[in-house]
């Protein structure tokens, strides 16, 4: 595993990373991990965190898509662009 060093934090910044982590139960070292981890997933976990989210969506009888012509009973995410 590769090791990050990362110079010049704000003081404030380094508080309130320090809190989140004892708020927590984690080390600092933890907390930044998994900050990152969430921040930066894994491309296919990400699709696959988005297509269950488009399944919880109402169904849209007859709707089409006036960007791409997907219509009929489809779930369509606000902001669907095609």
């Amino acid at each position: 595993m590769a090791t990050l060093t990362i110079r010049n934090l704000p003081d404030e910044l380094i508080e309130r990373l320090k809190a989140s982590a004892k708020a927590g139960n984690r080390s600092m070292e933890q907390e930044v991990r998994e900050l990152m981890e969430a921040r930066y997933q894994k491309k296919s976990d990400l699709i696959k965190a988005i297509r269950n989210s488009w399944k919880e969506l109402p169904e849209t009888p007859g709707l089409r898509c006036v960007f791409c012509g997907i219509g009929g009973n489809v779930r369509l995410p606000i902001g669907h662009l095609g």
